[in-house]
């Protein structure tokens, strides 16, 4: 008994901790477009390649029209390019 409640212990950590595992970059960006919709999205990137930059990611973009909140979630490749003046670039393929 002991055995199976440690080992449930243990499988419970490694749920509760699997989010956080790859995560390298993230980055948030609240906009408003035209019409006056406002936009929150989240962009969280694994370790990017380095052959050719690339990493898998995923945006959650929650905006909000006529008062309902709407959450919309998916997958992308993104690629980091290194600019001449030290800044980073980054490329969302959807």
């Amino acid at each position: 008994m002991k055995k199976i409640l440690f080992i449930g212990f243990l499988y419970s950590f490694s749920i509760l901790f699997s989010q956080a595992k790859n995560v390298h970059y993230t980055d948030f960006i609240d906009f408003t477009d035209n019409s006056g919709v406002k936009y929150s999205a989240m962009m969280v990137t694994d370790r990017h390649n380095d052959d050719d930059g690339r990493a898998d990611a995923t945006v959650r973009i929650l905006y909000s029209t006529d008062g309902n909140e709407h959450l919309v979630e998916f997958y992308s490749d993104c690629y980091l390019e290194n600019l001449k003046t030290e800044t980073l670039k980054f490329h969302l393929f959807l």
